[in-house]
């Protein structure tokens, strides 16, 4: 059995930002498409367009957006292989002593984004190092291999799995 996905590099927009950008663009869009046309002002208006764009980028373009590749992630029954920024990291199934999933999804129409719903991998092994990888999940399919691995010896013992808040996908 083998597992190969991305490690990715979220663009993540914090939450007063996300908020500011939807207070402006509700403002945005009342102005310019509700307001009568004698009542406007011409550079008012044009600013207001600007911030419009802005809260569409913000609020619904930037979800699908790809994600910025930084490596590969590659799992075995044997080994884990991940080659992140040029350097490649080998852990021998027997080496590990934990792996957590944060399980935030895989990628639809109805989650985050359709390149993949970005998901957590904690990874511990025998000589203390920790590993925090962002990988994606690109489907159903892909989740099934994914969990079919870990379910599996070696790593049936040193696997647990949390799901995200917002996640109504089991794993």
């Amino acid at each position: 059995m083998f597992f190969k996905t991305k490690i990715v590099k979220s663009r993540i927009l914090s939450k007063p930002i996300i908020i500011t950008t939807a207070i402006l663009y509700i403002i945005s869009s009342y102005y310019i498409f509700l307001t009568n046309e004698e009542d406007q002002n011409t550079s008012l208006k044009l600013f207001f367009l600007v911030i419009y764009f802005l809260g569409i980028y913000v609020l619904f373009i930037h979800r699908i957006i790809k994600p910025k590749k930084i490596g590969d992630f590659n799992l075995s029954t044997e080994k884990i292989e991940f080659i992140q920024n040029d350097t490649c990291t080998t852990l021998a199934a027997e080496d590990i002593i934990s792996i957590e999933l944060l399980y935030l999804g895989y990628g639809g129409w109805k989650t985050n984004t359709f390149w993949g719903n970005k998901n957590y991998i904690k990874i511990s092994d025998r000589t203390g190092m920790k590993y925090d990888l962002e990988i994606l999940i690109r489907n159903k399919s892909t989740k099934e291999e994914l969990k079919t691995i870990l379910n599996r010896y070696p790593y049936i013992n040193k696997f647990s799995v949390k799901k995200g808040l917002n996640t109504r996908v089991k794993f």
